[in-house]
């Protein structure tokens, strides 16, 4: 009886659940009709509004206002939304099947616009902030802490005297002696006295460009250019911008015409703008009116001192070596940058290798002429040049190729190097080509003969470096007289400054970003072996047809940027070229490649080709193949790439994605595709990014063993759209070696990949637009993910939990998972129903839920808090249904939780009353630093009295857009006369358009900030409390402008789409 009981109660639960849901998939079908009809109205209201919001933008645009990014995201969405509608509406209803998925979709789309509606009145017709400047962020070049003598002591107060009351003051001195160092240094002090409110840095150089110093100027101050905007237009926004604005004109070697560039020196004074040049030459600072000031060598006991802080302590501490030890850095003429390359390169040198190079620096003091110390100064500098070996010192010299202050890119070095048979094992694979690279260039860096670039995997070269480097490869005898011990000949031709004027022996030319007009109609170069024409906007219009016929000897060519949709025949004749890049070229036929046997590396990225020709399959020695967003191409030849025998590296995503069917089925014998399988027989194949259309084109393949694929970027989806999204926030490099799209489940894959994922361990996994209902538990287990370090899921149509565990397992599930995201999940409840088993998600760090907007009540329950051991991010936007962000009901009494928790981001949630629902004791927030919370319009307060007891660490708060906001600390303990509140961390309260906020704290609390630097009120009509009631031990700046734009920076920095952390550079 108990049983049959069971089961009665088991059905009269089951089965009215089981009937609700059948009635509402039926509804899909049986009102698809009225649904796209509603679709179709509430489609026509969402394109006024965009046209709407189009024509505000474009009006604040034309403003040279900033628009907003919540303004961007929502043109964003508009687009892509409305696209979607138009491809859906390509479809045609001929079955129950189909009227079933359009008025699904069509449910789906309505609600998506009313939220788009929603969110479109929230900005109303406000789409423009203040302009979002990028200040100068102060780094010296070497990576050194900046070091104040007495020479640049009194020269610093000199310029910031001139400051005052000159609108054009410079500074001048030797190469190397620290000039840019000082000004920058200079600019960031400004920045902090309020002096400024901006400052951007142009380099100018040898080769005046006036155009690439207006590039400059506009992206420091956030401007952009229209490809139509005239010279006026471009002078006339750059002199609307430049209000209360430090300009660093670094690098003058000439006058320049600053009103040619859109500074009118005349109105500099009115707008509280000054311009800062350095110059090697003070003739320079006169003729440009300046408020001139000399920058002099260190002194030598500062040179010593400076010298003796790189070298650090030595084994050999007598009194011989340290008086050999001093005489080299006298020797050094009290330049910073010679005595900190001597410094770097001698530190680990014996005491024999100090003496013989303190007597070459003696010998190489030149006979007194009018450049005598700048000879002087290169001659030492030399002298670390000459302790490298060959490959070194030749990669040294390939970097004075690119442009000054040029950001070189690592990756094209060792493209370059392996060309060059630069590296010192001559037969190479790409990997160990790339390896090299990156520890030669460490090993420049260590030597102080480069410097580290902008970002990760670039180097620099200082100017004087680069001018040392280009004297040693004139081609002449005075460059030759190296005493090298590593036998370099090469001769560069680097600044054609507008005439071209060969000389035969060269063997390498550079004319990136040259002004240049016209190339000869031949070049007379059978020694030339690295030719770079690319960011040239002349010359690669148009290339004379016989130009390339005497280059026998060139090994690499870079041509991005060509104009031309053909190639000169004379390239055929380039028998020993090894690299070639046509990088966004406007190329439709390459079929001449062909004839290029030795090629090893091939770049047509982003290019406009249409087919790939059967001839590049003899192309046998090539070994790298970039064709990343190519999407022209509509076909490859069935064979061609199966003929690339060499071929290590393929980069193919967001191009051809319509692989051959084995069966041959999706297309006719004669216009025969590549299928995939040629790609997985390829012998040497260890990196490949590509796109995949169907998955039967890989389904039906038979392997004899699993392709040796290090690395891989493979996104399998049908939408060509969808397609291009991924692969606009990807690119061809990924920050994980191993990542994965898919628009189905793991299911439907075939066993030979399934058997790949587990093999070489996926790292980084993305579900897209997917129709099915997925659980990610269930995909953990086809997919073999143990090793799987990110993973979102996104535009999905679900309405069942997404974490669903059926039965109870003991076997813990993403146990290296660092990285969990869920955005667009349109209909979906809650996120994990049932019980994760212990050690699920041990090492979790960051979540982030986005427009899941039919999650209710607790954005994460217990059953999942429990896991949640390791979080320290977590971002929350825009899940309309969500009241509160932790459920602590059903957690056991004595566990803390959420204890690593380190960032709090909440915005947009439009229904979100409080932080917890529960007793407040379950967890414990000792971690918590940083809390924003903006536009959460029903939160009335932040915390409580007693969750305050646990914020001990807590750094930055950031409420805005909160209009039921009426105080941020609530009291929620009774019968308490007199409460103390302390938050002995917290640095900085920015509180921004809180119409109904009052207060901070409850009337009868002790409050006590120690710590507290900035206080933000900005719109908060009735905020009553002064800094002095936070009783901080510092003195509190109020409404700090600048620190609060980099406070804003820092918070939308982690907004940013979570697939900008997936991919990134290697």
């Amino acid at each position: 009886m108990e049983i049959i009981s069971a089961i009665i109660t088991c059905a009269g639960t089951v089965v009215p659940s089981l009937c609700e849901c059948l009635r509402h998939r039926c509804n899909y079908l049986l009102h698809h009709g009225g649904n796209t009809s509603i679709l179709k109205v509430k489609v026509e209201a969402l394109e006024a509004q965009r046209k709407d919001v189009q024509v505000l933008v474009d009006s604040a645009t034309s403003a040279l206002k900033d628009i907003k990014s919540e303004v961007q995201d929502w043109l964003k969405s508009a687009d892509e939304l409305l696209k979607e509608e138009e491809e859906a509406n390509k479809g045609c209803c001929l079955n129950c099947c189909s009227r079933y998925k359009l008025g699904k979709k069509a449910v789906k789309m309505a609600s998506q616009i009313d939220n788009l509606i929603a969110r479109r009145e929230r900005f109303g017709s406000d789409v423009s902030q203040p302009p979002q400047v990028r200040r100068l962020e102060y780094r010296i070049a070497s990576g050194e802490v900046f070091q104040i003598f007495s020479s640049t002591e009194k020269a610093m107060r000199k310029v910031r005297n001139d400051l005052k009351d000159a609108s054009v003051v410079g500074v001048h001195g030797m190469g190397g002696v620290g000039k840019t160092t000082m000004v920058e240094h200079l600019a960031v002090t400004a920045l902090k006295d309020k002096l400024f409110d901006h400052v951007v840095k142009v380099t100018v150089s040898q080769t005046v460009n006036l155009i690439n110093i207006q590039n400059q100027l506009a992206r420091g101050l956030g401007l952009t250019f229209r490809n139509d905007d005239t010279e006026e237009d471009r002078k006339d926004k750059l002199r609307r911008k430049l209000i209360n604005v430090l300009i660093i004109l670094d690098d003058l070697w000439k006058p320049i015409d600053l009103f040619k560039v859109g500074i009118d020196v005349g109105v500099l004074k009115t707008s509280n703008s000054k311009i800062l040049l350095t110059t090697r030459k003070k003739d320079v600072c006169n003729l440009m009116d300046s408020r001139e000031t000399n920058l002099d060598q260190l002194s030598e006991a500062d040179s010593w001192s400076f010298f003796a802080s790189i070298v650090g302590t030595i084994s050999d501490d007598s009194a011989e070596f340290e008086s050999i030890r001093k005489k080299v850095a006298k020797e050094c003429g009290g330049l910073p940058l010679v005595l900190q390359t001597i410094a770097k390169t001698l530190r680990t040198k014996d005491l024999v290798v100090w003496t013989i190079t303190l007597d070459r620096l003696k010998q190489s003091r030149p006979a007194n002429d009018d450049n005598d110390e700048e000879t002087r100064m290169f001659l030492v500098l030399k002298l670390s040049y000459d302790y490298l070996k060959e490959w070194q010192a030749r990669y040294f010299l390939l970097c004075c190729l690119f442009p000054e202050d040029h950001n070189i890119s690592k990756e094209e070095l060792a493209r370059y190097g392996m060309g060059l048979n630069l590296f010192e094992n001559k037969t190479r694979i790409m990997e160990e080509a790339r390896g090299d690279s990156v520890m030669i260039a460490d090993k420049l860096i260590d030597s102080g003969l480069l410097l580290k670039g902008d970002k990760e995997g670039q180097v620099k070269m200082h100017d004087v470096m680069r001018d040392m480097a280009i004297r040693i490869t004139r081609p002449s005898k005075e460059a030759q007289t190296a005493s090298s011990s590593s036998d370099v000949n090469e001769v560069f031709l680097v600044i054609a400054d507008g005439i071209l004027k060969v000389d035969a022996k060269y063997t390498g030319i550079s004319l990136m970003s040259d002004e240049l007009r016209s190339l000869p109609d031949a070049l007379d170069c059978p020694t030339l072996q690295i030719l770079l024409l690319q960011d040239n906007k002349y010359i690669l219009r148009a290339i004379p047809d016989n130009f390339f016929a005497t280059m026998n000897a060139l090994k690499v060519l870079n041509l991005n940027g060509l104009q031309a949709t053909s190639l000169p025949s004379s390239i055929g004749s380039l028998g020993n070229i090894r690299v070639l890049y046509l990088d966004h070229s406007k190329l439709k036929d390459v079929a001449i490649l062909g004839k290029l046997k030795n090629l090893e590396v091939l770049g047509l990225k982003g290019s406009h080709i249409e087919a790939l020709s059967e001839d590049l399959g003899q192309l046998r020695n090539l070994r790298l193949l970039d064709l990343t967003q190519c999407p022209y191409i509509k076909t490859i030849p069935s064979k061609l790439l199966s003929g690339l025998k060499s071929l290590e590296e393929l980069y193919m995503q967001g191009s051809f994605a319509d692989w051959e069917l084995v069966d041959g089925s999706n297309s006719t014998i004669e216009a025969r595709k590549a299928s995939f399988g040629e790609l997985v027989n390829l012998p040497c194949l260890t990196v490949l990014k590509v796109d995949i259309s169907n998955v039967e084109c890989i389904s039906s393949l038979e392997l004899q063993s699993l392709p040796n694929w290090r690395k891989f970027n493979i996104c399998l989806c049908r939408s060509k759209y969808v397609r291009s999204k991924i692969e606009m926030f990807s690119g061809s490099n990924t920050k994980f070696p191993r990542n994965l799209v898919l628009d189905l489940s793991m299911k439907k894959l075939p066993s030979w990949f399934l058997d790949l994922l587990s093999e070489q361990s996926v790292k980084s996994l993305i579900y897209t637009h997917n129709d099915e209902v997925l659980n990610i538990l269930e995909e953990y287990e086809v997919g073999h993910l143990d090793n799987l370090m990110s993973l979102s899921v996104e535009d999905m149509d679900h309405d069942a939990p997404l974490m669903s565990m059926k039965s109870p397992k003991e076997n813990p599930v993403f146990e290296r998972l660092d990285k969990l995201c869920f955005h667009h999940i349109g209909l979906m409840e809650k996120i994990c129903v049932g019980e994760l088993p212990i050690g699920s998600l041990a090492k979790l760090s960051s979540l982030e839920v986005k427009q899941c907007n039919a999650l209710v009540s607790s954005l994460l329950s217990s059953n999942l808090i429990k896991r949640l051991a390791t979080l320290k991010v977590l971002n929350v936007n825009g899940n309309i249904g969500v009241t509160d962000v932790f459920g602590f009901e059903g957690l056991e009494e004595g566990h803390l939780y959420l204890k690593n928790l380190k960032e709090l981001r909440l915005n947009n949630l439009a229904n979100l009353v409080n932080i917890w629902k529960g007793s407040a004791g379950f967890a414990t927030f000792t971690n918590l630093k940083l809390v924003t919370v903006i536009k959460c319009e029903k939160m009335t307060h932040l915390f409580s009295v007693s969750m305050c007891q646990s914020l001990q660490q807590l750094e930055d708060i950031w409420v805005e857009d909160c209009s039921a906001m009426k105080e941020i600390i609530e009291n929620d303990q009774a019968n308490s006369s007199t409460i103390n509140v302390e938050l002995p961390k917290l640095k900085t309260l920015s509180l921004q358009n809180l119409p109904q906020l009052t207060r901070f704290y409850v009337h009868n609390a002790n409050l006590q900030c120690p710590s507290l630097e900035y206080l933000h009120v900005v719109n908060c009509p009735f905020f009553t409390a002064a800094t002095a009631d936070f009783h901080s031990s510092n003195q509190v700046q109020e409404n700090n402008e600048q620190h609060m734009k980099l406070l804003r920076k820092r918070i939308s920095v982690a907004w940013v789409y979570i697939r900008e952390y997936i991919f990134v550079k290697l």
